[in-house]
């Protein structure tokens, strides 16, 4: 029987009734606006019908005891097609959200649970298992951007065993954590680079080997992506470091050993050389010590294959400061270096047993300083480029002695002689020879003073003899030669010429004019004179 009711509830129902209840066919409007129309059974929605919400939304399916039951499709807040159960989202459905994204597949208890596929807004794709609304099991999670995940989720979250598949050809095989990878994996990428090893919040973390496209390979421990720790690197020049590394530098004590033999073993900093530490080269050569910034710095002692050894400091791979060296030959130095060079004050003593105490310019002996010979020849003096040059003293055992100038090596300019049998030559030298002015004073003090030319009397001069007799003129290859003036100690004088030490009655040569400028030139006024007075 079909009539219209009014429930005290004020709802208003227009439909088929049974002992009072709605039974059958009705429709049903609730005061909040909603209505109700389909099938009822014993006063309950039931069957087949339609509910629609005050506030736009509605359901079209299955009813069972008042509630949504078996196949329906609800529209509010998105679309939702599939089964129900007690007014609950459950069995296969498809549900259509107001973003866009859709999801297909298991339901339980209203929640995504079992196997479903999620389609997101921006076209990314997720089809697996599902726990309580969340990604849960195993699935694959297929991105906008390409990246591709297949394996086990937790939680919404990549956790377990799983592949990520990179746009760019890369690949990881592994274990994740709460979405990141996390534990033993292998990443791979397309230029050939692969690690295999540990990871700890996506990045590479703990023990794992690296290799790189060129070869290269490194095995040891990893921080935050970083060689960190304790570990080897092969260089693909075939280069070898082992040792500690902070955040992918070398970093710490290691050994470093070059493809060509050579090595290192010391300490690092921020990839350099830097501290203590040995390089040995594969020629022979070593050297131990301090160093800064990839070069010798500081102090250090360097052993040469030959048998040469430096002990002392060093500048940017340079001898530089003050230290030793010690040659194969036996030399020695002690003192100053300047850029690999002896430089300022230093003693060198060379195989022969000499020495030389004093300054040095860029390697060579120069400025002030003191030879000494194992002869006990002394030369105290200037030095140049290595060579006696400027001022000095020469000494020798048998009581030689040279004061004056020299130039490379040799007596040039001024200078004083006093030699072993007690005479002294003071005047020019040229060549290591009396050349020039220069005066005489024998042992028996008898003088000479005049011309000189290779350490032999030449030219014009005045020689004193120890009884007083004195000669004034010309003289050739250290004899009396020309004309002259000798005046004995009685007074007696004799004029002429001479030849070869010897007196000539021959006449003179030369005019007056030509004369008198010749002795001007040698001896002054008084000589010029004088010589007036030879035939």
């Amino acid at each position: 029987m079909t009539k219209k009711s009014i429930h005290q509830s004020k709802e208003e129902y227009i439909g088929e009734l049974s002992d009072g209840k709605r039974h059958g066919h009705g429709l049903c409007m609730y005061p909040d606006g909603g209505q109700y129309e389909g099938e009822w059974l014993d006063d309950k929605r039931h069957g087949p019908g339609t509910y629609f919400d005050p506030n736009g939304g509605s359901f079209e399916g299955e009813w069972k005891n008042g509630m949504r039951n078996g196949r329906g499709c609800i529209e509010w807040s998105g679309r939702y097609y599939g089964d129900w159960k007690d007014n609950l989202r459950h069995g296969q459905g498809t549900w259509s959200m107001p973003d866009g994204a859709v999801y297909e597949g298991e339901w339980l208890d209203n929640k995504r649970e079992g196997k479903g596929r999620l389609t997101y807004p921006d076209g990314s794709v997720y089809e697996g298992e599902w726990k309580n609304n969340r990604k849960h099991g195993q699935g694959t999670l297929i991105l906008k951007n390409g990246r591709k995940y297949t394996g086990s989720w937790k939680n919404d979250a990549r956790e377990g065993q799983g592949t990520v598949f990179f746009p760019d050809g890369g690949k990881y095989f592994g274990a994740f954590v709460q979405d990141q990878r996390h534990g033993h994996g292998v990443y791979t990428h397309p230029d050939g680079t692969k690690y295999i090893g540990q990871w700890e919040h996506d990045r590479c973390n703990g023990r794992g080997t690296y290799t790189y496209p060129s070869g290269a390979s490194y095995t040891g421990f990893w921080k935050n992506g970083k060689r960190h720790g304790k570990g080897t690197l092969i260089y693909e020049e075939e280069d070898r470091y082992e040792g500690e590394w902070y955040e992918d530098m070398r970093h710490g004590k290691g050994t470093y050993t070059y493809a060509n033999g050579d090595s290192y073993a010391g300490e690092w900093r921020n990839d350099q050389k830097e501290g203590y530490g040995t390089f040995t080269y594969v020629e022979g050569d070593k050297y131990t010590g301090e160093w800064y910034k990839d070069q010798k710095h500081g102090s250090g002692t360097y052993i040469a294959a030959d048998g040469g050894k430096y002990t002392g400091d060093w500048s940017a791979d340079l001898m530089h400061g003050r230290g030793t060296y010690v040659s194969q030959e036996g030399e020695r130095y002690k003192g100053a270096f300047h850029e690999g060079k002896r430089h300022g004050a230093g003693t060198f003593t060379f195989s022969s047993g000499n020495s030389y105490s004093g300054r040095w310019l860029d390697g060579a002996m120069e400025g002030m300083g003191t030879l000494t010979c194992t002869d006990g020849t002394i030369y105290e003096g200037e030095w140049k480029n290595g060579f006696m040059h400027g001022t000095g003293t020469l000494s020798f055992t048998d009581g030689m002695v040279y004061t004056g100038e020299w130039d490379i090596d040799k007596k040039n300019g001024q200078g004083t002689c006093t030699f072993p049998d007690g005479g002294v030559y003071e005047g020019e030298w040229r060549n290591n020879e009396q050349n020039g002015q220069g005066k005489y004073t024998y042992p028996d003090g008898a003088t000479y003073e005049g011309d000189w030319q290779d350490n032999k009397r030449h030219g014009y001069g005045r020689s004193i003899d120890p009884d007083g007799d004195t000669f004034i003129g010309g003289w050739e290859n250290d004899k009396k030669n020309g004309k002259g003036i000798l005046t004995f100690a009685n007074g007696s004088v004799k004029k002429g010429r001479w030849i070869n030490d010897k007196f000539s009655n021959e006449k003179k040569s030369k005019d007056k004019e030509t004369r008198d400028k010749d002795f001007m030139d040698m001896f002054g006024s008084d000589l010029a004179n004088a010589a007036d007075q030879v035939e």
